[in-house]
């Protein structure tokens, strides 16, 4: 049985032209997945119930259940979902007064082991699928009756350790969901080959690096795998990404106080920032449970912030949502079946069909 998230929509053109199926049937099918998202083929009322019951024949829409939500008072909610294989992942739903945005996993665990990280402590699993990928937007769809218009992937995982499926993905969100290119976000923690493969493939997403340090010895305490991603190499890879696509990318600044927070290490973010001509994304520190780290003081927060906009470095403080529902950046985490629990109290559309 294929798994029907995972294939474009040539791929469903093609197979059911093989099927003798007309063409408009499956205009259908596309518009309850993706538009309606259709948790199951028995609620598409407008096919006749032989074509339905043929789909459920070929196509497993691999919807995932609902294990546990957890919503802030800004509307933000976090989901875990746990997939069709027993495993859980977590995705963020994030609305907005003018957009609605979901932060996606791309992994099951995260190889990388940033040590401020949640989303790494349980190790690294495998890699999702694009339908697994894609089948978190439609989870929140379902569950919040909305459209999804933008994407980041900076939930569980490296997004750029799993780029074939990610691309994959990222063309049936845009294709299918009819969400712009431009309005995808890849967050990585700076890997090299997966920075050069992307540019190669001319993409416009938005690319965003995980610096949270300009110093290399200090970037490779807090993110192991920047040893094997020194600073040159990936300031290079940068600009290629530049050349190729034309996108400026963003770089992500968590601010942890007295690791990260100087005026000597904002001075030289500055100084890299402007080498790139990239936009600064500061992020005050948000807490993880059983790690050493902790928040700046809003003085030494703003003083970082300052330094960087004296020198004419476009700079943004990234917009706290979820933090007390653990959602927020650096707080997602891969769990297990046995230290996670469904919630009594919660119904999910999505594990009702």
């Amino acid at each position: 049985m294929l798994k029907y998230h995972s294939l474009s929509g040539a791929d469903i053109a093609s197979l059911l032209e093989q099927e003798k199926i007309p063409a408009f049937r499956g205009r259908q099918l596309q518009d309850w997945v993706y538009s309606k998202s259709a948790g199951s083929f028995r609620e598409m009322n407008n096919l006749p119930l032989v074509l339905r019951t043929r789909f459920e024949e070929l196509f497993d829409l691999e919807v995932p259940e609902g294990v546990r939500a957890e919503r802030s008072s800004d509307g933000t909610c976090k989901y875990v979902l746990k997939l069709s294989d027993g495993n859980l992942i977590e995705c963020v739903y994030l609305p907005y007064s003018d957009r609605r945005s979901v932060c996606v996993s791309s992994q099951v665990g995260c190889p990388v082991g940033c040590v401020f990280c949640a989303s790494c402590e349980n190790g690294y699993v495998r890699d999702l699928t694009p339908g697994e990928i894609v089948n978190q937007l439609l989870f929140v769809q379902r569950e919040n009756a909305c459209r999804v218009t933008h994407v980041v992937f900076m939930g569980i995982g490296e997004p750029l350790l799993n780029l074939d499926n990610v691309e994959k993905a990222a063309e049936i969100i845009n294709k299918e969901m009819g969400i712009s290119r431009r309005r995808i976000t890849v967050s990585t923690s700076g890997i090299i080959k997966g920075i050069r493969a992307l540019a190669d493939k001319k993409s416009e997403m938005t690319l965003a690096l995980s610096l949270h340090s300009p110093f290399q010895e200090q970037r490779e305490t807090l993110i192991p795998a920047a040893s094997a991603n020194p600073l040159p190499g990936l300031t290079d890879a940068a600009d290629y990404y530049f050349g190729k696509t034309g996108r400026r990318i963003t770089l992500e600044y968590l601010l942890i106080d007295g690791v990260n927070d100087s005026i000597k290490a904002a001075n030289a973010l500055a100084a890299l920032a402007k080498r790139l001509k990239a936009h600064v994304n500061l992020i005050p520190y948000n807490k993880v449970e059983g790690k050493p780290f902790r928040r700046p003081p809003e003085k030494k927060i703003k003083s970082f912030e300052n330094a960087l906009l004296a020198q004419n470095v476009q700079t943004t403080r990234r917009a706290e949502r979820g933090s007390a529902k653990a959602a927020a950046c650096g707080q997602l985490r891969y769990e297990t079946s046995s230290n996670t629990k469904k919630e009594n109290d919660v119904c999910f559309k999505g594990s009702q069909s």
